[in-house]
């Protein structure tokens, strides 16, 4: 204060008035951009502050309290203090400010932090070797991450594939947990890919073998038949669920069982065998893979019989009696022999024919023939498969009846007939003798006597008329001498019995 009088004196005093603050800095809505974890920031919150004091930013005081996710505080002062944030999340930040006269403002607000942290895998695996068809699994749920809330959001891709064969199980899966059983063997490679809310993903793999455990399938085809004595080429087909087979196959052995149990090994894809005798042989075949899984198949081969057996010896045909021949022959010394045909033809032109089949055992035969006619025979001996030997042939002359050296068997025929003829013309003649003598009781002995002789001579001649008499006189004699011999046994039958037996 300055004061001056009228003669122009002056006098000065200073006066000190101090106004005390009492207002508070004020804080506007605080907002952060998402910040990065694990990078140091500066958390200036000055842009946000103001205060009436002029000299505001020369003596505040400023406290932060910061809670991460995990509820853990971090204390912090000044408007712009440096921090890293090492968890990601939302954190809360509560900020106190101070002006020189300790006015205080308070604010809360919220700072995002990004995560950029990648998870780390962890897997539970089963072992490197495992058998196909088998279920096994992958455990990933051990996997961790910063973020405490990270498995809520978390994704877990799964995949497979073959790693060295070319065709084999693939695919994809989600969840923390694998579990697959692979059909076809081979070496397989897993992977996993870990993905966390925020897109940090990481990545793990591993490999298993699959041991084979399936046989190969092997086919032969069907069951041949084969003529002996020929070669014979078989082909294998074989499929095995392995994607590389046959690389790897081990053995290809083939086994032939004759029908004596004889057996003979070989080897290959493909193989040949020379069958020498009929019957019936067993064919295996058998196939070893790499896993030493073993399959097989077997068929059978008939081998039939292309060996005529031996022919017949010693072919013999001579007479037996007229119109008969009779053969006989020495048998086939082959094992298999089933029998024995007989031909037959007439003359050197005529067709053979067969009269007979007969049993292995049978060595002979009669035939009927015409007399007076050649005939051929021949004899084949066949075997059960129907193999047929070189005939043995015979040349034969039927002898004509009556032929000088041989007695004339029809002749017994020609005079068994004509004394029956004559024994019944006998016996009429005694009836009709005996009916006479009813009726005419006059007839002296000498007329019957005579009337006997003259009817019986009369039943001869009407005999004679119907057959005519042989012109050899050897032959009349025997003829005659037959006659009187029924002739004189009829003599001796009384009438009465001629008349029943008529």
């Amino acid at each position: 204060l300055r004061v001056v009088d009228a003669a122009g004196n002056a006098a000065t005093d200073t006066l000190l008035v101090i106004v005390n603050d009492t207002e508070a800095p004020v804080i506007g809505d605080v907002s952060f951009s998402p910040m990065d974890e694990d990078t140091l920031w500066e958390l200036n919150l000055k842009p946000f502050v103001s205060d009436n004091d002029p000299g505001f930013f020369d003596s505040y005081e400023a406290e932060w309290t910061l809670t991460d996710p995990w509820d853990h505080t971090h204390e912090l002062d000044d408007l712009a203090p440096l921090f890293e944030f090492t968890e990601p999340g939302i954190w809360h930040a509560e900020v106190n400010v101070y002006d020189a006269d300790g006015n205080m403002a308070t604010t809360e607000f919220v700072i995002y932090v990004n995560d950029i942290t990648s998870p780390v895998i962890s897997v539970v695996e089963p072992g490197p070797f495992e058998d196909e068809g088998v279920e096994v699994a992958w455990d990933a749920s051990g996997t961790t991450d910063n973020d405490p809330e990270w498995s809520t959001g978390a994704v877990f891709t799964w995949g497979w594939e073959p790693l060295l064969q070319p065709e084999g199980d693939s695919g994809t899966s989600d969840g923390a947990v694998l579990t697959r059983a692979f059909d076809t063997p081979g070496t397989y490679e897993i992977t996993l890919t870990v993905t966390d809310a925020a897109g940090n993903s990481a990545e793990w793999s591993s490999m298993i073998n699959i041991y084979d455990v399936t046989p190969p399938v092997v086919d032969l085809g069907e069951d041949r038949v084969v003529d002996e004595d020929t070669l014979v080429w078989f082909d294998i087909i074989v499929t095995d669920n392995h994607p590389l087979f046959p690389t790897g196959a081990e053995t290809f052995t083939w086994t032939i069982v004759d029908p004596l149990g004889t057996e003979w090994d070989l080897y290959g894809m493909r193989t040949s065998f020379t069958f020498l005798d009929p019957g019936i042989y067993t064919v295996t075949a058998e196939v070893a893979d790499a896993w030493n899984n073993e399959g097989s198949d077997i068929i059978n081969v008939t081998v039939q019989d292309r060996t005529p057996p031996g022919a017949v010896g010693d072919l013999i045909v001579k007479d037996d009696g007229v119109g008969k021949v009779f053969l006989e022959w020495s048998p086939s010394t082959a094992p298999d022999v089933a029998g024995y045909r007989i031909f037959r033809k007439e003359g050197q032109d005529g067709t053979w024919v067969e009269v007979a089949t007969l049993g292995p055992t049978v060595t002979s035969y009669e035939d009927k023939v015409e007399p007076g006619k050649e005939y051929r025979y021949r004899v084949e001996a066949f075997d059960t498969d129907d193999n047929v030997a070189p005939p043995t042939e015979h040349a034969y002359d039927a002898v004509e009846p009556g032929t000088e050296g041989q007695f004339p068997w029809w002749m017994i025929v020609v005079a068994f007939i004509l004394g029956l003829a004559i024994a019944i013309a006998v016996g009429e003649a005694r009836l009709r003798k005996q009916k006479g003598r009813e009726k005419d009781e006059d007839i002296l002995p000498s007329d019957e006597d005579t009337l006997e002789a003259v009817e019986i001579e009369d039943e001869v001649d009407g005999i004679g008329d119907l057959e005519e008499a042989p012109e050899d006189p050897e032959e009349v004699s025997t003829i005659e001498a037959m006659s009187i011999a029924g002739l004189a046994e009829m003599d001796t039958t009384p009438a009465s019995e001629w008349e029943e037996d008529r």
